[in-house]
């Protein structure tokens, strides 16, 4: 993808490039090729729309680029930052918190007479009570067993570990569903529906919410091929780049001790990472 740059100050892009020893020795218009499309993600999964990036990077950095351009890149980063992060093993409390959202996936068909209600899909999220490393977040359009064991076997596979005890709301999805997705799970803690008012699965509850922010900006998933690939790098930017008050100021990933020096400018960092793994 070319950038069309106009004359304009890239003066705290070149006082940046000097910050990030790490980008030494690579020539200026790949850096800013580089910092322009990790700000377009970081600002994507902060809460801007691909319209108003567009606008944002023409109206300070002096950028043309489209916004068809600009979800490409949401696209390509997607898929290279998730496989990227699943190398690293995080440190875990043993306690799962795991609860199901619904959303509206716009562009898929109810039934062919029917082709523009879009259909409700849900998004079975798994994190960590402790560090909050988000360790799945899986996109079906079923609510039912099967689904429910394939969202841990997922966790499982990102948390390479099995926990102690898995908290839940009591649907009958999850019943067996861990049992035999970790065979050696001590332990499952269901919670009735009054008493999710004691607080103990608030910590999922809280990050519905934040995914029910991102969610009003994009104004739904359109696609589910696209909206997994989305919610990939949602949970990338989440555990990653993110700071969480709760945690001092720590992203999920410092918390969980994963080795991984990023700096101030974490999704650039990331994403050369991942560039260079690859």
């Amino acid at each position: 993808m070319t950038l069309e740059f106009k004359t304009g100050n890239f003066e705290d892009l070149k006082n940046r490039s000097r910050e990030e020893k790490s980008f030494q020795g690579i020539p200026m218009s790949q850096f800013a090729a580089y910092c322009l499309q990790g700000m377009a993600v970081d600002l994507y999964f902060s809460g801007f729309s691909v319209r108003k990036i567009k606008r944002f990077l023409n109206e300070y950095y002096r950028v043309r680029v489209s916004h068809v351009a600009i979800y490409k890149w949401l696209r390509k980063y997607s898929q290279l930052l998730a496989d990227y992060t699943r190398q690293f093993k995080p440190q875990q409390s043993g306690v799962w918190n795991a609860d199901e959202m619904m959303v509206k996936v716009v562009h898929e068909k109810i039934e062919p007479l029917k082709p523009h209600r879009g259909r409700y899909f849900y998004i079975w999220n798994i994190l960590d009570n402790q560090t909050r490393f988000l360790l799945a977040n899986r996109l079906t359009l079923n609510r039912n067993y099967s689904e429910a064991r394939r969202a841990f076997q997922e966790a499982r596979q990102i948390a390479k570990q099995a926990p102690s005890v898995v908290v839940t709301d009591a649907a009958l999805a999850y019943e067996g569903a861990y049992a035999e997705s970790v065979p050696e799970l001590r332990k499952i803690v269901h919670l009735s529906r009054c008493s999710l008012r004691s607080g103990h699965n608030s910590r999922i509850e809280r990050f519905h919410g934040s995914v029910r922010e991102r969610e009003k900006v994009m104004r739904s998933l359109k696609h589910e091929k696209s909206g997994q690939e989305l919610l990939n790098a949602y949970r990338v930017w989440y555990n990653y780049v993110r700071p969480h008050m709760g945690l001092g100021g720590l992203t999920p990933a410092q918390a969980a001790e994963i080795p991984l020096e990023l700096g101030k400018s974490k999704m650039l960092n990331l994403i050369r990472k991942a560039r260079e793994r690859n």
